[in-house]
Order: C-alpha cells, then sequence, then structure tokens
C-alpha cells in the first residue's frame, strides 16, 4: 500500500493530541533514503516539549559488515530491496533515480550519485557469498 505524505500528515495532525498536555502536535518525516518514520512533538516547546518517534522501518536482516553503531540506509529493509530489485532486472543507479523521480520521492537524486552505489557495495558480499557455486 503506498499513501501520499502530505495528506496523511495533515490527517494527523487534524485528530491527534499531545499525550503529556492535550496540545496540538505537529509531525516531521524522517527519512533515510526510502525508509521512513515519523517524528511527533508537541506545538507548545515551552510549557511541554513532548517528542516521540514511531517505530523505524523494518531492518534489513543480512549482515553488511559494518561494526560501529551509525545508522545506515543499509540497515533498512525497504533501501536493500529496492536495489535487489532494480539489479535482478538489470537496471542500476540512474533507473533507481528515475522512478524515484516519477514518484516524487525527495530522495531521487542521491538515488543516483551516492545512495545505490553505497548499497550496492555494502550488499556486494553477501551477495557473492550466497551465489558462490559449491
Amino acid at each position: 500500500m503506498l499513501l501520499e505524505v502530505d495528506p496523511l500528515l495533515d490527517f494527523i495532525q487534524r485528530n491527534c493530541k499531545c499525550a503529556k498536555c492535550g496540545g496540538g502536535v505537529a509531525l516531521e518525516e524522517v527519512t533515510i533514503t526510502l525508509a521512513t518514520s515519523l517524528k511527533l512533538h508537541c506545538l507548545d516547546q515551552k510549557e511541554c516539549g513532548f517528542i516521540d518517534y514511531m517505530n523505524k522501518p523494518a531492518g534489513a536482516d543480512v549482515d553488511v559488515g559494518c561494526k560501529d553503531n551509525r545508522e545506515r540506509m543499509t540497515d533498512y529493509a525497504v533501501n536493500v530491496l529496492y536495489v535487489l530489485g532494480l539489479m535482478s532486472s538489470g537496471d542500476g543507479g540512474k533507473e533507481a533515480a528515475t522512478v524515484l523521480g516519477f514518484l516524487g520521492l525527495p530522495t531521487a537524486t542521491s538515488m543516483e550519485t551516492r545512495s545505490w552505489r553505497i548499497i550496492e557495495d555494502r550488499i556486494s558480499t553477501t551477495m557473492r557469498s550466497l551465489t558462490k557455486p559449491y
């Protein structure tokens, strides 16, 4: 299922109240390539200041060889699956960016120039190990 983000954000803001003070809330998108979650904060920052985060998108169940705790685009299944899906049809970063651009997603330009290459590099070791002849 795909939902347009702006109407969804507007709908939530109109119908939600701050869990702490009952006042109005504002929502903000938190995006890492295609993986998106929401951050909610109370509009009364002086008196209340309540902030809540939506659970993060599904994680990628693959070890990509990174040992520190920084958040990476390869940490999210949707990003890895997007690249794998396009690779399986013989496409690359340019086509990935084109599809995202047609969908009006804000990460379209970075997919061709940076994100595709990073994701492809990080998953290539795992892909080679899974496809190695016995």
